[in-house]
């Protein structure tokens, strides 16, 4: 449950700051209903990420395979 209201805050901050830069809405339209996954294997911590009409979704859970897979260390 933290990890979804975690993952909220977070897409928000992300999505504020990617309107700051104009050109961004056009370079994520490019990967409109593209999903990443982000794995952060030490910690156990996996999400998705979904480019949906110009912003990211941060997503805690998602049915479907992955376009991508990233596999990330904390450090």
């Amino acid at each position: 449950m933290i990890k979804k209201y975690s993952l909220k805050a977070l897409q928000k901050a992300i999505n504020r700051a990617l309107a700051l830069d104009e050109s961004m809405p056009a370079k994520i339209a490019i990967l409109q209903g593209k999903v990443l996954e982000i794995i952060v294997a030490p910690l156990g911590v996996n999400f998705y990420i979904r480019f949906d009409q110009q912003q990211l979704q941060l997503l805690n859970d998602y049915d479907d395979q992955p376009d991508t897979i990233i596999h990330s260390s904390p450090l």
